[in-house]
């Protein structure tokens, strides 16, 4: 196994690729001597332009501009523009509402500190952060601005957006507050629309708010297919970097590092779709994507098209975690990578027969010298993977 090969998979984002074949070329001809995204593109021949899935250089501001900040704070009912040239602090738990919109200019920096800073947008209202390679919008810490050295996981709460679109529950609210009218996500509008995610940094976040229980980096619940969620990177969250809560939305082209639970969870009957997605899974009891159905139909049935896991050796969730037998995603042209113990693809429950006929895998490479499959259904897992049945 080449050991790069986890960089690698940000081609799929640098070249914009939504070509199958020529994503799949690129991974099967990268060598040992291409030691990062760009060399292999360019030994293809694939000039670099536009998203790189890297960190762009951290923010840093002093303290005296950390205390000017324009602050965001409690509910937000009426419509505004943040502008690039102003320093935004998310205060506590700040929420959008009223079918409000926010729109953020490309250039835009968001922090929060310790505490229960967190952004959300509720059913109605959306966020506009149409940004560029060039000037992302970055949601951050404060520890973090003052002293990008220091940044860590956990250091300020997250962004939420909540969608009207279909999930597998009967009266889903988000986990912040479960008796909140407010934090109820969604509903039936399947193309339900909460506005643009484009080029988004959102780092550090993912601040403890109760006993096992983490604000994530991204949180999509019940979004719908309206919604731009495009170019993201999240790195260091205490909890997941993105997690997707039923819904239709798409996300294209995600890059998570160092998160301290899942990179990539799905739940709640999400039936969308994610392409090229990249995981380096560092935190080794959890898994690089974890997906499930809250036990309930329809089924988690998304499909994950051109990804890449790096999963280090946990002994525990591994690289592809089915959490339950009523799960069915649809997984194409991936590279999955664990170590030890650790399976590459782990199903925790024998296989229901409903499952068995509709999880699917398509030129999907399963590496691990000790422990390719894992759990309860392995045997299971392992005879869907091989049939290799998934259509493009």
């Amino acid at each position: 196994m080449v050991a790069n090969k986890t960089e690698v998979g940000l081609a799929f984002a640098n070249a914009g690729l939504n070509d199958i074949t020529d994503a799949r070329n690129i991974l099967a001809n990268v060598t040992d001597v291409d030691t990062t995204v760009n060399a292999a593109l360019n030994a293809y021949g694939i000039s670099v332009s536009g998203y790189t899935g890297e960190l762009v250089a951290h923010p840093t501001r002093t303290q005296a501009q950390i205390s000017a900040a324009t602050v965001l704070s409690g509910d937000i009912t009426s419509s505004m523009t943040l502008n690039k040239n102003t320093l935004y602090r998310v205060s506590g738990t700040t929420k959008v509402k009223n079918n409000a919109v926010i729109t953020i200019q490309p250039g835009t920096v968001i922090f929060g500190a310790e505490g229960e800073d967190v952004l959300v947008f509720t059913k109605g209202s959306k966020i506009m952060a149409d940004a560029t390679a060039d000037e992302p919008v970055i949601f951050t810490s404060e520890t973090a601005l003052l002293n990008p050295s220091s940044a860590d996981a956990g250091q300020w709460g997250g962004l939420t957006i909540l969608g009207q679109a279909p999930t597998n529950q009967a009266d889903p609210h988000y986990e912040i507050d479960e008796s909140d009218a407010d934090y109820a996500f969604g509903g039936t509008v399947t193309a339900d629309n909460s506005g643009i995610l484009r080029n988004l940094y959102i780092l550090n976040s993912g601040e403890t708010i109760g006993t096992d229980l983490e604000i994530n980096g991204l949180s999509l619940c019940g979004v719908g297919s309206g919604t731009v969620v495009e170019n993201i990177y999240v790195e260091n969250s205490s909890d997941d970097c993105i997690e997707i809560w039923g819904g239709t939305v798409d996300v294209t082209n995600a890059t998570m590092k160092n998160c301290q639970d899942d990179s990539f969870d799905l739940d709640f009957g999400w039936s969308g779709t994610a392409t090229n997605i990249v995981v380096q899974q560092t935190e080794t009891a959890h898994a690089g994507f974890e997906i499930s159905s809250g036990g309930a139909a329809p089924m988690t049935s998304g499909k994950i098209v051109n990804f890449t896991i790096n999963k280090v050796d946990g002994s525990d969730e591994g690289g592809i975690y089915i959490k339950d037998d009523t799960t069915a995603p649809t997984f194409i042209n991936g590279y999955v990578t664990s170590y030890g113990s650790d399976a590459a693809l782990n199903a925790k429950k024998v296989m229901s027969a409903d499952q068995k006929a509709a999880i699917a895998f398509k030129d999907v490479t399963l590496n691990n010298s000790t422990t390719t499959y894992g759990g309860a259904g392995a045997t299971d897992a392992q005879e869907r993977f091989e049939a290799n049945s998934a259509s493009y």
